[in-house]
This record gives C-alpha cells, structure tokens and sequence, in this order.
C-alpha cells in the first residue's frame, strides 16, 4: 500500500467517488485542470490496482493506491493483444494486397 499525502487547499464538498472523474476539480478555489487525479485513477486500473481518498480537509489530502505485487497476468495478456493486433494488421495488409489495383 502506498500513501500519497499533499498540502494543498484540500478536496471539499465533494464525495469520495467523484474526486477521479475527468475535469472534477476538488475545490471552487482550484486552479488546477481536474485531470491529475483521472490520469492516475486509469492508470492504477491498468494495473490492476486500487485508488482512494482516505481523507481531505482544508489543508492537504490524502490518497491509498494499492497495486498488485504480481504484474505477470497483465504483462501477459498485453503481450497477447500486442500479437492479436499484429496478426490483424498483417491479414488486413495481405486483404489489400489482393485487391485490383485502380490503374
């Protein structure tokens, strides 16, 4: 588990689900995008991780990320789509090679 805690103006009024959706700024006051914390939400999923809000007051939050210690079950199945894609591509070039030419 790891914990990542900041300083900043805190994430106010709003509930723990809604702090990773895309362009969901913690605070009015933000000056921020609201993108930092989807990005690392969609990256943790990829990973077959967790992330969460543990608390956030007026000064700072604080977030839990768990990420599985084994990642061999997703660098397998990546590698797998990287070679269904391949084979894709190369049955598709082979398709438009046996098309007429338009000469």
């Amino acid at each position: 588990c790891i914990r990542v805690s900041d300083n900043g103006i805190g994430i106010t009024n709003k509930p723990a689900t809604e702090v990773f959706r895309l362009f969901m700024r913690g605070s009015d006051r933000s000056e921020t995008g609201g993108v930092g914390l989807y990005l690392s939400k969609v990256c943790v999923d990829r990973l077959g991780g967790e992330i969460q809000l543990e608390k956030s007051s007026g000064e700072g939050s604080t977030f839990l990320v768990e990420l599985p210690t084994d990642l061999t079950p997703i660098l397998t199945e990546r590698r797998r789509l990287q070679d269904v894609v391949r084979r894709k591509e190369r049955e598709a070039l082979d398709e438009l090679r046996k098309m007429p030419s338009a000469d």
